[in-house]
């Protein structure tokens, strides 16, 4: 897993300098073809020399100079990793706590009995907040990314990923909250993503986007999802199409020509936001701390130096950010299938079943 890190690092400087020397060399080929241009007319070359040197002088301060040549654009997938990426995505993703509300409430309660006994032995609310990030991450990627990522590699095994990650799920409330988010999405991507996969730049994928229709006729048309007047005769079907959040995920980013490390990256970040924004609205932090801990390193303790890597002078440890937890989640998990997927932290499941039974909460269940 190490040397991937390393040997991932080392590809994408590569990568940034290829596109550096490209940039060059199309420069040296837009002045070539103007002073190509120009001497072609002998009537002309006094102006010419001057437009050529106008031209050359223009083009070194302003690299995307109007030429006969557009400037390298952007990668197209750019584009649409930035869109899933948006806090304003609307998905509801920002309507549940992930459990944190109630690991909050229960770890409280728990420290308040405590209290008499050793004041100092009580955790911070910030470390209780650090410790669930972590946990959430871990547990999220593991039961996720499976399904996510196979979805992604072969779209039309989104009905059945859908239909197994059901089956794995044993806590009502997340099973709720992925089915919410992942309608929402299929509805998202349905109504205004779809545009953008016609523009002549986009790289969609066909299977994806099939199977992303088909899924969506199916919400529309099934009894379990339709309108109360279109309700079933039989109220014991048992429902064929669920949608949840993960394997939709997958299937919407690869119809979008996003790349595999790119779409498992964005997805565990995207739930990372949603943690932190529930911790900003729950007064466990402020916004300024929760763009820290998004940004920050150092919160989920330190780690071995890896070959190649400065340490800190500290036995060669490096801290651990939320950057290098996401890194090592995916790098552990980009292999594993969907049956081999399952739960690291048992007790989020607890955590996030009990949040309805509060007395009092400010997030959905």
């Amino acid at each position: 897993m190490e040397n991937l890190g390393n040997e991932k690092i080392s590809l994408e400087r590569e990568v940034l300098e290829l596109e550096e020397q490209l940039k060059q060399t199309r420069t040296k080929l837009n002045q070539a073809r103007i002073l190509s241009t120009l001497s072609s007319d002998e009537k002309t070359m006094d102006q010419g020399a001057l437009f050529v040197d106008a031209a050359m002088s223009n083009h070194s301060q302003s690299p995307q100079a109007d030429t006969d040549i557009p400037p390298p654009a952007p990668h197209p997938s750019l584009h649409a990793l930035l869109l899933l990426s948006d806090s304003a995505l609307p998905l509801g993703s920002f309507a549940f706590s992930n459990g944190l509300e109630s690991y909050l409430a229960h770890h409280r309660s728990r420290s308040t009995r405590s209290s008499s006994v050793n004041l100092s032995s009580s955790p911070s609310t910030t470390s209780l907040f650090h410790s669930f990030l972590h946990l959430s991450i871990l547990n999220t990627a593991s039961t996720t990314l499976p399904f996510l990522l196979t979805t992604f590699r072969d779209p039309t095994r989104l009905e059945e990923c859908d239909d197994v990650f059901d089956a794995t799920l044993s806590c009502t409330v997340a099973r709720r909250a992925s089915t919410a988010q992942g309608r929402a999405l299929v509805g998202v991507w349905e109504k205004s993503f779809t545009v953008a996969m016609s523009l002549p730049h986009s790289h969609p994928s066909i299977p994806a986007i099939a199977s992303l229709k088909i899924l969506a006729q199916r919400l529309r048309t099934h009894p379990a999802v339709a309108a109360q007047s279109r309700a079933p005769s039989n109220a014991l079907e048992i429902p064929t199409t669920y949608a949840h959040f993960a394997p939709v995920f997958g299937a919407a980013a690869a119809s979008m020509g996003l790349g595999e490390y790119d779409t498992a990256y964005v997805f565990l970040l995207s739930h990372a936001k949603a943690v932190v924004s529930a911790g900003v609205r729950a007064g466990v932090l402020g916004p300024f701390a929760g763009q820290g801990v998004l940004a920050g390193t150092g919160i989920f303790g330190v780690k071995g130096r890896r070959e190649g890597e400065e340490g800190d002078g500290k036995g060669g440890e490096l801290p651990v950010g939320l950057r290098e937890l996401i890194e090592e989640c995916i790098l552990r998990e980009r292999e594993t299938s969907v049956e081999e997927g399952g739960i690291t932290v048992p007790a989020m499941d607890l955590w996030q079943g009990r949040h309805e039974l509060l007395y009092s909460r400010i997030f959905n269940s």
